[in-house]
């Protein structure tokens, strides 16, 4: 990120611009390219001049440990409650007043912990930045935990702009957690974890997690289930 466009985003997040100083003297050009710089204001960041306010950069690394507490913070919830009141959101689509719950609190705990990074939730949408902001789905299968299905799971990621620089996930009922951050890595319950390094399909495992739903979910759902139908033909000529 070039001091320019660190700048730049300063001055989204922050509402102020710094001085060519304040830039200089960050030394951002000698950051490695994989850290990408975030300001956040819960480090007291001020402008130059202001009751002596130094500057306050974090990585993505840093905020980790962050995702962490809160995926996991979610998961107690879910492992403890009871799904409460259902609200129909449309086709094949529901959601339970603890998605409310989790999403209004991690809301509330992440603004206290990154008070310079917006919010958007998929139950009560967007607050705070649009530049860099937390995403998260607060039960990732609704529809399986209400049903007592272990495949659901908390998913919270960090949005720089529209790209994705990091996620955590964690499947409460499975025991294992999930998270990356650009330049970091990808881990799973502390392990690394990575690609596997292959060019052929034979050789590959494709993984399609869920279909679409509501207007349109036909179409959507055409190259899916053109790529799944065979395997479900051979699996049934197998046993027949």
């Amino acid at each position: 990120m070039s001091p320019e466009d660190f700048a730049s985003l300063l001055s989204k997040c922050l509402g102020w611009t710094p001085t060519a100083d304040d830039v200089t003297r960050w030394e951002l050009v000698a950051v490695p390219p994989g850290d990408v710089l975030l300001a956040l204001d819960r480090l007291k960041v001020s402008p130059s001049g202001a009751d002596g306010g130094s500057a306050g950069v974090i990585l993505y690394r840093d905020l980790l440990p962050i995702a962490d507490e809160a995926v996991a913070w979610a998961a107690d919830i879910m492992r403890s409650r009871p799904p409460g009141a259902l609200t129909s959101k449309g086709d094949r689509d529901i959601a339970s007043a603890l998605d409310y719950e989790i999403e209004r609190g991690l809301r509330t705990r992440l603004r206290a912990t990154t008070p310079g990074i917006g919010f958007l939730g998929e139950e009560e949408g967007s607050t705070g930045s649009a530049e860099v902001r937390w995403v998260l789905d607060p039960i990732d299968g609704t529809a399986n935990f209400v049903r007592g299905i272990p495949l659901c799971a908390v998913s919270l990621g960090l949005l720089q702009g529209t790209e994705a620089v990091l996620g955590a996930i964690e499947l409460p009922f499975l025991g294992s957690r999930y998270k990356a951050a650009k330049g970091v890595g990808a881990y799973v319950d502390g392990r690394p974890i990575r690609v596997r390094d292959t060019r052929l399909l034979s050789q590959a495992i494709v993984a399609i997690g869920d279909y679409a739903v509501g207007p349109g979910a036909e179409a959507k759902n055409h190259l899916r289930l053109a790529l799944t139908r065979p395997t479900w033909l051979r699996r049934c000529n197998g046993f027949g």
